[in-house]
């Protein structure tokens, strides 16, 4: 006989959120009352007080209209905590990572601290998107500190930008702007650490798409790009085996600025059109959507327009900080193919007649005619006068002269 034995399991706690001022009045008192693995909301406004996170939940911070919510310093101590979106000004360390490992610091606002950041004794965990200026001793700090992935960090106008000091090893560093830092840009301390994306990306610059490892941008930092892809050709040495081999040309925006071009924007369907992308930013993905029900996902695609029709182009595109859309109305007209027009027909040119060259008429020779000879006839044998009968005529006239002049 088989006895089948069910366990039952304590169900698993549901993760909560809680809200600061809703739920409690001030956040360490939310913090008191929660538990790892829930979400602390805390609206803008500002807090006189340090919280200190010392369970792997979330603190979020929230703009409710005055800005995010800002308090005197944060103190991080628990694996997997997470703290986003405050703002902390004035104190000796803004925000003090301790002693703990995968620790997430992101969307911070840290203006006019000692340090801006503080990790001692941390292991994994990123460190992103912050904005840190104006520290007296350091932007963002790592002391005996490994395997942190800082990047899309804005970090200018403090004594010393990002520094890496003690055993600090295997972090990886990119993607930063790092600017105006009076002592340095940035500081290691020769132990492998890298300064570069640890993979490629495939992203655009300048109308065009590369693959590659993207380094950081280092505001004094000048160099030719002979290949256009973004990239400075000189590398940005910091000590021993600690470089920048691909330090960038622009400093990465808050979000893209979608641009795109086409070669054509009007003629007769079916219209192929080129489309041709021109977003800053360093994009790293784009969505085009023609406005005739299809879409693609190349950086700049071809496309025909096979129907008469207006038609509205947008292309979306993101970056590793946002996103931005461009939105063209009615940009692509695909009009009827005109009739065809006859083709005139040809006129012929009358050719002139040769004019008759003269055929010289040949006079003709008078031949004089015989006179006839008179047939014998009668009593003179002549039926028509001729020369005889003159002849007789005159002997007789001469005749009587003569017998008148006798006769005298």
């Amino acid at each position: 006989m088989t006895v089948a034995t069910l366990f039952l399991l304590p169900p698993t706690a549901l993760a909560a959120t809680y809200s600061v001022p809703g739920n409690y009045a001030t956040i360490s008192e939310a913090i008191a009352n929660a538990s790892a693995g829930d979400t602390i909301v805390v609206d803008g406004g500002k807090y006189l007080e340090r919280p200190a996170v010392n369970k792997g939940l979330t603190l979020l911070g929230r703009d409710t209209g005055s800005g995010l919510p800002a308090v005197d310093a944060i103190e991080v101590s628990a694996d997997n905590a997470i703290v986003q979106a405050f703002r902390v000004a004035g104190a000796a360390t803004g925000i003090d990572v301790r002693d703990c490992g995968n620790a997430r610091i992101m969307d911070c606002i840290l203006v006019g601290n000692g340090y801006g950041i503080k990790l001692t004794g941390a292991h994994g965990g990123i460190i992103m998107n912050n904005t840190v200026t104006g520290s007296h001793n350091v932007g963002i700090y790592l002391a005996d500190s490994s395997g942190i992935a800082l990047y899309l960090n804005k970090v200018t106008g403090n004594q010393y930008g990002i520094a890496l000091t003690g055993s600090s090893a295997s972090n990886t560093v990119y993607m930063n702007a790092l600017k105006d830092n009076a002592g340095a840009n940035g500081l290691s301390n020769g132990l492998f650490n890298r300064w570069n994306s640890s993979i490629p990306f495939t992203y655009g610059y300048g109308g065009r798409q590369f693959s590659k490892c993207l380094g950081n941008y280092w505001g004094d930092q000048r160099g030719a790009d002979a290949d256009g892809d973004g990239v400075i050709d000189a590398s940005v040495m910091l000590a021993e085996n600690n470089g920048d081999y691909s330090p960038l040309v622009e400093a990465p925006p808050d979000r893209p600025m979608a641009d795109f071009t086409s070669d054509s924007t009007l003629g007769a369907a079916p219209l192929p059109v080129q489309f041709a992308d021109a977003t800053r930013g360093y994009p790293v993905s784009w969505h085009w959507d023609f406005g005739d029900g299809s879409t693609s996902d190349l950086q700049s695609p071809p496309h025909v327009y096979k129907n008469v029709g207006s038609y509205t182009v947008s292309l979306a595109v993101r970056n590793m900080h946002g996103e931005d859309t461009l939105i063209r109305s009615n940009y692509i007209v695909a009009g009827s193919a005109p009739s065809p027009t006859p083709e005139p027909c040809a006129t012929p040119t009358a050719t002139p007649e040769p004019w008759p060259t003269p055929t010289p008429t040949q006079k003709p020779i008078n031949t004089p005619t015989p006179t006839p000879t008179p047939t014998p006839h009668g009593a003179l044998g002549y039926t028509t006068p001729g020369l005889s009968w003159l002849i007789a005529i005159a002997a007789m006239a001469a005749a009587y002269a003569l017998m008148g002049r006798r006769g005298n």
